[in-house]
């Protein structure tokens, strides 16, 4: 119940903010760098979806989510240790 009335301002101030939005031009200047990747960086994403988690009568994700991810299975330990120095961001 507490959800519901939390929830509700602010889909309200959402949709008036939204009412007085303006066109908004962006240019973007690629000739300038900001930050420098080595070139042995290599990162890994694991996504966190349950494995019901379903759109439009369509479940793609299955049991592919962390949630459902072995931590113990040999294959995995490997390709972590292959890929040292590793980055993963959950």
């Amino acid at each position: 119940m507490y959800f519901k009335f939390t929830f509700c301002p602010i889909i309200l101030l959402l949709w008036a903010s939204l009412s007085f939005a303006q066109n908004v031009n962006v240019v973007i200047h690629g000739a300038a760098s900001i930050a420098k990747t080595d070139d042995n960086f290599v990162c890994v994403t694991l996504d966190w979806w349950p494995a019901e988690k379903c759109d439009y009568n369509q479940c793609p994700w299955g049991k592919a989510g962390i949630l459902n991810l072995d931590l113990r299975y040999g294959a995995l330990i490997n390709a972590i240790k292959a890929f040292n120095p590793l980055r993963i961001k959950v």
